[in-house]
């Protein structure tokens, strides 16, 4: 089952990385983030160093518990340190191998379900540059592995039933595109 999964996740990761950065290392800079400079986050105290020295460059990621570390923060609770984590997490996915695809994509599908509004809204934002296929392949994947995952429709659904309640205007086409490729995504899986 696990060499699957993992030829897997290369078989789906492989029509994105395309155009992979070279080296593990973040290469990407913004100068603010969610209204507030990137000074901000990189001296907040409630913000790791890890993450940190990745984001500026500094710290590679590699399939370890740093770097699952630094991926699990995008599911933090605080509101003013997300959009950081987020920030980071949609550059660790433009570097990840199918090594470490398992956890990015548990790590995707987790805040996909956790905070929809923000991701719909991310996929907007040219300063995260969230890569929509990556996202959709990763959760997709894990949502077609997972035998206690509902139907698609029933997980579709249940999102949208949030997306309605909390951001009516995240039912826009970006959430239509994300939708499309999704189920894609998650057919392929089936399939296999």
């Amino acid at each position: 089952m696990f060499l699957f999964q993992v030829t897997g996740y290369a078989q789906l990761l492989s029509k994105t990385n395309a155009n992979k950065p070279t080296g593990w290392f973040n290469k990407k800079r913004v100068d603010s983030l969610n209204g507030k400079p990137i000074s901000y986050y990189l001296n907040h105290k409630g913000i790791d160093s890890y993450s940190k020295a990745f984001y500026k460059g500094k710290f590679p990621i590699f399939d370890d518990l740093i770097s699952n570390g630094i991926m699990d923060s995008v599911l933090t609770n605080n509101n003013s340190t997300r959009p950081f984590y987020l920030y980071n997490f949609n550059r660790m996915l433009e570097l990840v191998d199918a090594a470490a695809a398992e956890e990015a994509g548990l790590r995707a599908l987790e805040y996909f379900q956790k905070y929809p509004c923000e991701f719909v809204r991310s996929l907007k934002d040219k300063k995260y540059n969230a890569d929509i296929e990556k996202w959709s392949s990763l959760i997709g994947y894990e949502l077609g592995l997972s035998d206690e995952t509902p139907s698609f429709n029933k997980h579709i659904n249940a999102i949208e039933k949030k997306l309605k309640t909390n951001c009516n205007d995240c039912l826009n086409k970006d959430w239509h595109t994300f939708k499309r490729l999704l189920k894609q995504d998650y057919e392929l899986v089936q399939e296999n």
